[in-house]
């Protein structure tokens, strides 16, 4: 099983990811080095400066060999520095090239509107943590709250939930969120209609920039 990443920022925590996306998010920038990370074979949270491979880190340059004897048939000089600069650049314009091949087939490489850990949820506490997913709320309930994590590719992203009793196909309500660029948790509440909740099967349909992208159903009783 693939290893799952979490990352923490001002004291909230979002994931999980997979390291292809940290890598996709680090690409694009929507990774500082004051976010801390950490996955399941992880006890402490590391800064992400500190994980190796994400941010570009390079391995610290070898010692010099001393009193290495050169070879009867070694070239000058500088034939030596220009072949060496000649390798350097055709490995820059090699890795230039298999990063745009690569990055393309990665999961969340694309500039688009991602959302993970899609939550219905009867709390959220001070930091913005969901309670426990709940697929069944009382009649009386007062209130609940619908949680994701999200990735908005720009700042004019905009989130929609239109809440549905699927009995007799009546909207009951519809939120909406503008989202700034990059990680954020995008928190809905919904209070209890005045009416109470009529029992029966209910659907919360998520839209982005009014598209249609993913659909939550749970049950009053």
């Amino acid at each position: 099983m693939a290893t799952k990443w979490k990352m923490k920022r001002d004291d909230k925590i979002y994931g999980p990811y997979s390291w292809a996306q940290l890598k996709s998010f680090a690409a694009e920038n929507r990774i500082d080095e004051g976010d801390y990370l950490k996955n399941d074979n992880m006890a402490e949270w590391l800064p992400a400066a500190e994980i190796e491979n994400l941010l570009g880190k390079q391995d610290r340059p070898r010692k010099r060999v001393k009193n290495q004897r050169q070879p009867k048939n070694a070239v000058s000089g500088k034939s030596f520095a220009m072949i060496t600069a000649s390798v350097i650049s055709g490995i820059a314009v090699l890795a230039v090239l298999l990063f745009i091949i690569f990055s393309h087939l990665l999961p969340g490489y694309q500039d688009e509107f991602q959302m993970n850990e899609l939550t219905l949820t009867l709390e959220i506490d001070e930091q913005d943590q969901p309670g426990d997913m709940v697929d069944t709320i009382q009649t009386n309930t007062p209130e609940v709250y619908l949680s994701a994590d999200v990735v908005a590719p720009d700042e004019h992203t905009v989130i929609q939930t239109v809440w549905i009793w699927e009995d007799e196909d009546h909207q009951i309500g519809t939120h909406e969120l503008a989202l700034e660029r990059g990680f954020s948790r995008a928190i809905f509440r919904f209070a209890q209609p005045p009416e109470g909740w009529p029992e029966g099967s209910y659907r919360v349909e998520i839209l982005c920039n009014e598209e249609k992208i993913d659909i939550l159903r749970f049950t009053v009783q």
